[in-house]
């Protein structure tokens, strides 16, 4: 009878390890239903303003800002192509990214995330120390110069996080 209460016990403590282990890799994943960029891809490691510009100076990586309107048909259009990019994702391995609804944005820090106006999506480029990346913007030569920031397609956006990283490598050399 001991035997099996022995084996019995060591069930409860794998079960309770499977269920915790369980949790730990999905916590994530079930906390992505509340993430409200989670529609600009789910395998993405989402943060808020304060935890990524916090991380980034603890990991030494670029910070890629994303600003963005749920409900704005220019946003809604980029967030599958931006999700489906397995490029984008490979390099945003190497970046803290934080991603921001419009409204979300204090009033003291609004005029340092809207460099040329208040439009949406705008992605943005941080040191890992905060120090904005003015340089780091849409060079496509069909942007608009108006809305520097302002990114439609992934090959734009790749181009713009091969910069900042290439820029902040310099920078630590």
């Amino acid at each position: 009878m001991m035997r099996y209460a022995k084996c019995l016990g060591s069930l409860n403590v794998s079960a309770l390890a499977y269920y915790y282990g369980y949790c730990c890799i999905f916590r994530n994943v079930i906390a992505a239903d509340d993430d409200p960029n989670r529609n600009f891809g789910r395998m993405y490691k989402w943060r808020n303003l304060q935890e990524g510009f916090q991380e980034a100076k603890i990991c030494r990586k670029p910070i890629f800002l994303l600003i963005h309107k749920p409900g704005c048909p220019t946003c809604e259009k980029l967030k599958p192509k931006f999700a489906n990019s397995i490029r984008i994702l490979d390099l945003s391995q190497r970046f803290v990214m934080v991603g921001v609804r419009k409204g979300e944005i204090s009033a003291q820090d609004e005029a340092r995330f809207q460099p040329d106006g208040t439009y949406v999506p705008r992605i943005l480029f941080f040191t890992p120390d905060g120090e904005f990346m003015r340089d780091i913007y849409n060079r496509h030569p069909k942007a608009d110069d108006k809305y520097k920031y302002f990114y439609s397609s992934t090959s734009q956006i790749i181009d713009s996080m091969i910069l900042a990283l290439e820029r902040c490598s310099v920078k630590n050399r």
